[in-house]
């Protein structure tokens, strides 16, 4: 019955989550929506955009983990393994590796996709709760 009471159930006195934490999930909905999407069209680019693009990836992400803040060195780490999972799956030298990366690339993006719409509905309960 308190669950009723408290929509977000994160104990705040009121029963309402916190604008922080409100603000928080929509991010994290439109980065994981952004992540998901991403990797579903590095999975179907042909090989000289995707090795163009997985490099881009790899190379902004690695300079991301030299960041003060926490949050930007995990999305930088996402973005690099993003990028080597990319240049994995296309690149011929990989052999029998291309086709785990490729599977790994789809169920990445579905993770992400899923995240987002959990993150979302999250979100847009909180939000109505608040109104």
């Amino acid at each position: 019955m308190n669950n009723l009471l408290r929509p977000d159930g994160d104990g705040s006195p009121d029963g309402f989550p916190s604008t922080k934490k409100l603000a928080r999930r929509g991010v994290a909905a439109a980065g994981f929506l952004a992540a998901g999407g991403g990797l579903l069209v590095l999975g179907g680019l042909p090989l000289i955009p995707a090795l163009i693009v997985g490099g881009l990836a790899c190379f902004v992400g690695a300079g991301s983990a030299f960041s003060r803040n926490t949050d930007d060195r995990i999305g930088g780490g996402a973005l690099f393994a993003g990028g080597a999972i990319t240049l994995i799956a296309k690149l011929p030298l990989f052999g029998m590796l291309r086709p785990v990366a490729g599977f790994a690339l789809v169920v990445g993006a579905v993770a992400c996709l899923g995240l987002a719409v959990w993150n979302g509905i999250r979100f847009l309960r909180g939000l109505k709760a608040r109104s």
